[in-house]
C-alpha cells in the first residue's frame, strides 16, 4: 500500500514536471508574454520598444538608453521652448507694467495697477500650470495601465518557471505600484496643486498675507509621506521576493532530487526538459523587464523634461522681474516654480520606483 501511494505520488510530480512547457504555452506564456506586453504600450510608445524578446536583448545597452535618453529630453525641450518664451515675455511686460505704475502719483492707482497685473499673470500661469498637470496626469494613468497589465504577465511567467510563491509576490507588487499611483500620485497630485494654487492666488490678491510658508509645509509633508511609502514599498519588495525565491528553490529542488534519484532515466530526462524551458522563459521575461524599462523611460522623460524646463523658465522669469525691480511678480512666478517642483519630484518617484520595481523582478531568477 505504501509503495502505490509512493508511486502514484511521484507519478504526479513527474506528471508536472513534464507538463510545464505545455502549460507554458496555453498559458500565454513564452513569446505570447512578450507580445502581450507590447498590447499594454500606447501607440506612441510602443514604435520605440523592440519587437521580440530576442531583439530587445541584442539592441539593450548603454547606447540605447542614452538615445533614448537624449531623444526624451529633446522632445520635452522643444514642448515646453514656446510656454518659456511666454513666461519670460510674461514677466518683461509685467515687470514694466509695475514700473511705469510706480511714476503714478495716486496710490490707489499703483495698487490697483500692480493688483491687475499679478491676477493676469497669475490666470495666464494657471494655463500653462494646467496642460503641465493634465500631461502628467495622462502619463501617470499609462504607467497605472502598464503595472496593471504587467501583473499577470510576471505571474504567469513566475508560474511556468516554477515560482509559484514569486509569481504571487509579482501580482502583488504591482497592484501595490498601482495603488501608489492612483491615491498617492494621480489621487493627491491635482487636489494638492490646485490648493497651492488658491493660495497662491489669495497671496498674490491680498497683499501681506503671507501663506507661501504653508503652501510649503503643505507641499513637504506629501512629498515625504510619498518618499517615506516609496521606501517601504522597496524595503517589502526586496524582502518579499527574497523570500519567496528561497522557498520556491527549496520546494522545486526537493522534487527534483526525488525524480532524479527514484526514476533515474526518467528523472534525467526530465532535467533536460526542464533547462531548455527555464532558458527560454529567462529571455522572454527579461526582454519583458528591459521592454518595460525602455517604455517607462519613454512615457515619463519627455513629460519629466518638459516640467524641468518650465520650472527654468519660472526661474529665469523670476530673475528677470526681481532685476527690474518688481518683487510682487517675482514671488508670483517662485509660487509657481514651488508648485511644479512638486509635480516634478511626484514624476521622478513614481518612475523610479517603478524601474526598481522591474529591476527586482528581472533580477530574480526561476526556481526550476
Amino acid at each position: 500500500m505504501k509503495r502505490l501511494l509512493l508511486c502514484l505520488l511521484l507519478g504526479g510530480l513527474l506528471f508536472s514536471l513534464t507538463a510545464l512547457p505545455a502549460a507554458a504555452r496555453d498559458e500565454g506564456t513564452g513569446e505570447q508574454a512578450y507580445h502581450d506586453f507590447l498590447d499594454l504600450l500606447p501607440d506612441a510608445v510602443r514604435d520605440r520598444v523592440p519587437e521580440t524578446a530576442e531583439e530587445t536583448a541584442e539592441v539593450f545597452g548603454i547606447r540605447y538608453l542614452f538615445s533614448l535618453v537624449i531623444q526624451g529630453i529633446s522632445e520635452g525641450g522643444t514642448a515646453a521652448f514656446g510656454g518659456i518664451l511666454a513666461m519670460i515675455g510674461l514677466s518683461l511686460c509685467a515687470a514694466a507694467a509695475h514700473l511705469c505704475g510706480g511714476g503714478v502719483e495716486s496710490e490707489t492707482m499703483r495698487r490697483a495697477l500692480t493688483f491687475g497685473t499679478s491676477v493676469l499673470c497669475a490666470l495666464a500661469l494657471f494655463g500653462q500650470l494646467r496642460n503641465s498637470l493634465e500631461g502628467t496626469a495622462s502619463v501617470l494613468r499609462d504607467m497605472q495601465q502598464l503595472a496593471d497589465g504587467l501583473a499577470p504577465v510576471f505571474a504567469g511567467l513566475y508560474a511556468a518557471g516554477g515560482s509559484t510563491a514569486t509569481a504571487a509576490t509579482a501580482a502583488s507588487s504591482f497592484s501595490m505600484m498601482n495603488l501608489i499611483i492612483e491615491n498617492l500620485a494621480v489621487g493627491l497630485l491635482l487636489p494638492l496643486a490646485g490648493i497651492c494654487f488658491a493660495f497662491t492666488m489669495l497671496d498674490c490678491v491680498s497683499g501681506g498675507l503671507r501663506l507661501d510658508g504653508f503652501t510649503g509645509n503643505l507641499k513637504g509633508c506629501y512629498l515625504t509621506l510619498l518618499g517615506l511609502l516609496c521606501a517601504v514599498a522597496t524595503a517589502a519588495l526586496s524582502f518579499q521576493t527574497t523570500l519567496a525565491a528561497s522557498a520556491d528553490s527549496v520546494t522545486v529542488r526537493t522534487a527534483r532530487f526525488a525524480v532524479g534519484n527514484m526514476i533515474p532515466l526518467v528523472g534525467s530526462s526530465v532535467g533536460a526538459s526542464l533547462s531548455t524551458l527555464i532558458s527560454s522563459l529567462s529571455l522572454i521575461k527579461n526582454g519583458v523587464g528591459a521592454g518595460a524599462v525602455v517604455a517607462v523611460i519613454a512615457m515619463t522623460l519627455p513629460t519629466v523634461a518638459a516640467l524641468y524646463f518650465t520650472r527654468l523658465g519660472l526661474s529665469l522669469s523670476a530673475s528677470c522681474a526681481r532685476m527690474l525691480g518688481a518683487e510682487s511678480v517675482c514671488k508670483l512666478f517662485s509660487d509657481f516654480r514651488g508648485i511644479y517642483d512638486m509635480i516634478l519630484a511626484v514624476s521622478a518617484f513614481v518612475s523610479v520606483l517603478f524601474i526598481f520595481y522591474l529591476a527586482v523582478f528581472v533580477k530574480c531568477a526561476f526556481a526550476l
